[in-house]
């Protein structure tokens, strides 16, 4: 974590920001740290809730691979 990001709080790259049908992901623009954003705004993920995430991309990755299969 960069010291801008201890004293003013971190800053989304909102370009960058990704839904996983849950919450928005980005990474801080000034650390690189991966943020999250819940209903009081972006802030760091707990381990639970990234590793949350990490499922979810991967279920979504792969429905996105069964659609993609031709059917037979």
């Amino acid at each position: 974590m960069s010291l801008m990001c201890r004293v003013v709080g971190h800053s989304p790259k909102r370009d960058r920001a990704r839904y996983d049908g849950d919450f928005y992901w980005a990474p801080c623009d000034r650390c690189g740290s991966t943020l999250m954003r819940d209903r009081s705004g972006w802030r760091i993920p707990t381990r639970y809730e990234a590793a949350r995430h990490e499922v979810r991309l991967d279920d979504l990755a792969a429905a996105r691979a069964a659609e993609a299969q031709p059917a037979e």
